[in-house]
């Protein structure tokens, strides 16, 4: 199980600059602080190379309504950048389910 910070919403990890499409700063500050979270967490981990299946659980960080479907992408595109999973062509199914605990805002991932 991998704890990480509550992502940013896909609809806001990228912006245009100068007419090309680039990350953005809260995408990108997230990005390296789930990093630490990752590298902290699997110190001497070694990912397979096979298909995977995903699994995220998200904490909400309020109280206001959110659509489950919209943090996967940030979340995938993490693993596969930290070699936790292979490219996402090998995800065999994603599952996203909110949970209510009070522990958050946080994501648990299990890849496996």
């Amino acid at each position: 199980m991998i704890h990480l910070p509550f992502p940013p919403t896909t609809n806001s990890l990228t912006g245009v600059h100068n007419g090309r499409k680039i990350k953005s700063k809260r995408y990108r500050a997230w990005e390296e602080e789930a990093g630490w979270a990752l590298g902290k967490t699997l110190r001497g981990y070694v990912a397979s190379k096979s298909p995977y299946h995903l699994e995220i659980t998200l904490v909400r960080p309020d109280k206001r309504p959110r659509d489950v479907n919209n943090y996967d992408k940030a979340i995938s595109d993490l693993l596969v950048t930290h070699g936790i999973t292979p490219d996402d062509s090998q995800m065999q199914s994603l599952t996203v389910r909110w949970s209510d605990a009070q522990d958050g805002p946080t994501v648990k991932v299990r890849a496996g």
